[in-house]
């Protein structure tokens, strides 16, 4: 398969997957990249969390804004699914029969920050995405000829 861009996918669309989403546009420009949800608050149109888009700031010096979209929205034909967890490496096989890499199954846990409302547990969070984006995600790239 050729892939075009590469997705990050979590369930709401609005901390972990935008946040690597932004991330990595920044460290890979000539790679496109998009984020989406696979629960309910991912088909609102919801902002990014407000403590995952200060995070973002803190750590990374960027300026984030985005809206979750469902993986509806996607093309299975053309994206590399990147999951955050195990949790949503299944729900993509059994509810739209999708192949994904997991991120925490093959590299590092991002925990979920979302019910966290504590701005170092972000920046921890966004520290680790950090990590997968600097020392994980150029091999992937790499393997599947995006780079």
């Amino acid at each position: 398969m050729a892939y075009k861009k590469v997705v990050f996918v979590c369930t709401g669309n609005i901390c972990r997957s935008p946040a690597l989403h932004y991330i990595a546009n920044r460290w890979f420009p000539n790679v496109e990249f998009d984020s989406c949800g696979i629960g309910k608050t991912a088909s609102k149109n919801a902002l990014m969390d407000k403590m995952t888009r200060e995070a973002v700031k803190n750590i990374m010096g960027m300026e984030v804004t985005h809206r979750s979209q469902p993986i509806k929205d996607m093309d299975p034909e053309t994206s590399l699914f990147i999951t955050v967890s195990n949790y949503h490496t299944r729900r993509l096989k059994t509810d739209y029969g999708l192949e994904s890499i997991s991120i925490e199954e093959e590299y590092l846990k991002i925990q979920d920050p979302h019910f966290n409302r504590n701005i170092e547990y972000h920046e921890e969070v966004v520290k680790n995405m950090f990590i997968f984006i600097k020392g994980y995600l150029p091999d992937i790239l790499r393997n599947k000829k995006l780079i």
